[in-house]
This record gives structure tokens, C-alpha cells and sequence, in this order.
């Protein structure tokens, strides 16, 4: 609709989706991590429209796909002036809010699984959650380390709530930008299915040099015309 190129990734996409119930994967920032959850969400809320042209459109049995949907952004969660806490309290308050869920005297981790437990009821609910460590990594390396060992303290009890609501579990899909091993903030959720270095994804994000070479051919060899170099040369840069 805004002329702009979108290269396919939904056939990936939905190869993954086929994967264990608990998800992981590490990319830098600016790979494209947001937008596979935003497509693995519309997905699940049956906004077909949308992938008019791609794989998925005539693929998918989309009405069987539908889920509700539990997104968490932890780019939107308080935690510099706040505790990690108080801030996810507050920041889940606010979904819980929308689907007039009762929040009153809970704290985050009671508030996820009593969001889990109201959404999954019916059908089971698929989480999303982006940038995981990030209330963690921020704290890396500076002075405040009791502000550091108490994020990962609260996160390793947040994430450790799915454990526990694996029956209103569809799926989670758990992304960030490093791989914090040592201090397990995951290490509740078994089987944890990391993608990060798997084969089968590795062209999930980004492009590949035959994508160029088809999607963008045009702009890079205005490119070549421009900086008066060969097309191979600039495929090199890029």
C-alpha cells in the first residue's frame, strides 16, 4: 500500500511456528526481530488481508490459527526510575486493563499468569515477548549492581510463571539481542527451544544476496551507475 518492498519471509515464519512451545532467538538490533513478532501476531489474529502476495495468504488454514494474542515490549517497561517490578506491574496492569481482567494487589508475576490463565482459557494463548534481557544488560557493567541482581531476580521468577501455565500455553516466541546463559533468567521454561543458531533459520531476518540481487535488482544497479562500480561491488558493500 505504501510502495515500499517487502521480501517473504512468511513461509519461515510458518515453519517455525510448527516448533516446541517454548521459543528463543538472539539478533542485533535493527534485524527485524519486532516485526516477526508483529507477523507472527497478525497472524494468529487472523488478519489475512494483510499478507496479500506473500506465502501465507494462500497458505495458511487461517480460521485453525487464530489465537489471542499476549505481547510484551519490554522497550515500554518503566524500570530506570521505578523498580523492574513495580514497573512491569504497571505496564501489565494496562493489558489487564483492556481485557477487564481485575489487577488489584497483584504483583508482576501474578498478573502474567492470571493473564495467561484469562486469555488461554478457551484456546491457548500465544505470548510474545521482545528484547527479554534488556532490564538485565542494562545494568551490565555499571555501578549498580543490587539493581542488576534484582532484575534478574524478578525476571527469572516472570518467566519462570509460564512453567506452571503450560496447559493455557499455545506457543511463547522470546527474542533479544544477547544470550545471558550464566544467570538463567530462563532457565525455568523447559525445553526451551533456542533457534538462535539454527541452519533452518538463519535467513529469517535480513536479506540474502539472492534477495537483492531480485527484490531491490533496480536499486542496485542505479547504485552501480551512480558510484560508477560494478553491480557485484556493490552487493560487496552491502
Amino acid at each position: 500500500r505504501e510502495n515500499m518492498i517487502y521480501v517473504d519471509k512468511t513461509e519461515k515464519i510458518y515453519e517455525m511456528m510448527q516448533l516446541g512451545k517454548h521459543n528463543f532467538i538472539v539478533r542485533p538490533r535493527r534485524f527485524g526481530k519486532s516485526l516477526l513478532l508483529d507477523t507472527i501476531a497478525a497472524i494468529h489474529e487472523g488478519k489475512r488481508e494483510q499478507f496479500k502476495g506473500t506465502w501465507a495468504y494462500d497458505h495458511l488454514d487461517w480460521e485453525a490459527e487464530k489465537r489471542p494474542v499476549l505481547r510484551i515490549d519490554f522497550t515500554l517497561v518503566e524500570y530506570n526510575i521505578k523498580s523492574l517490578a513495580e514497573g512491569l506491574t504497571y505496564y501489565l496492569r494496562s493489558i489487564a486493563k483492556q481485557a477487564d481482567i481485575a489487577t488489584e494487589g497483584l504483583g508482576p508475576g501474578e498478573l502474567f499468569l492470571s493473564l495467561i490463565q484469562t486469555l488461554g482459557r478457551e484456546t491457548p494463548v500465544v505470548i510474545l515477548i521482545d528484547e527479554y534481557e534488556m532490564a538485565v544488560t542494562d545494568f551490565v557493567g555499571t555501578d549498580e549492581e543490587d539493581r542488576l541482581n534484582e532484575n534478574i531476580f524478578t525476571l527469572k521468577k516472570f518467566y519462570g510463571t509460564m512453567k506452571g501455565a503450560g496447559r493455557y500455553i499455545h506457543r511463547s516466541y522470546i527474542s533479544g539481542v544477547s544470550k545471558i546463559g550464566k544467570i538463567g533468567i530462563l532457565s525455568d521454561l523447559n525445553m526451551l527451544n533456542d533457534l538462535t543458531l539454527d541452519k533452518r533459520f538463519a535467513t529469517l531476518f535480513g536479506y540474502t544476496e539472492t534477495e537483492l540481487r531480485h527484490f531491490y535488482a533496480d536499486y542496485v544497479t542505479e547504485a552501480a551507475q551512480y558510484y560508477k562500480c560494478s553491480e557485484e561491488e556493490i552487493l560487496g558493500h552491502i
